[in-house]
């Protein structure tokens, strides 16, 4: 984790919130050298969720504009 997550210190507000956060906590990084198998796994899982999420924020920002 990121030095971001001591700045943290309660659950965001809502959902859109939640996902920024999460962002900055687990972001998108390439492996490093000294990082065993395990460790690229397990951050690749990591910022699987975090990816799937922002594409569910995109279409709902999608959706919502739309109806504006």
């Amino acid at each position: 984790m990121s030095n971001d997550t001591k700045e943290i210190l309660h659950l965001p507000i809502n959902i859109p919130q939640l996902v920024d956060v999460l962002d900055s906590v687990f972001p998108d990084s390439s492996p490093r050298l000294e990082w065993t198998d395990r460790e690229v796994w397990f951050k690749a899982g990591q910022r699987s969720v975090i990816a799937w999420l922002l594409e569910l924020k995109r279409r709902d920002e999608e959706v919502s504009s739309l109806g504006e």
